[in-house]
């Protein structure tokens, strides 16, 4: 993962379990998100902080780039979450 830059992603119910597993192997805990739907900063603003909205010094990044920025491409887990989710997206027509 680059550590230059500050990163935030959007979780949802579809990536939560990839982001908990990446967040847990990289922090040794997880976020706080019971409903599966606060940005998640990378580096964390306050140890298992997330918050509503993206913070203005970070970048937001996609689902495909958090994979490509953790090298998760190989996990067969991270390819069904987005496979699942790229399907999901193209049905209700926003890809």
């Amino acid at each position: 993962m680059n550590n230059d830059i500050k990163w935030c992603i959007k979780c949802t119910p579809e990536i939560y379990e990839t982001l908990c597993e990446w967040f847990e192997e990289k922090l040794n805990r997880t976020p706080f998100d019971p409903d599966k739907q606060l940005y998640w900063h990378y580096p964390e603003i306050r140890p298992g902080i997330c918050t509503i909205s993206k913070q203005d010094d970070y970048e937001e990044i996609s689902f495909e780039q958090f994979c490509n920025l953790a090298n998760l491409k190989q996990s067969n887990r991270v390819n069904e979450d987005y496979e699942y989710l790229t399907s999901f997206l193209e049905k209700i027509g926003i890809i």
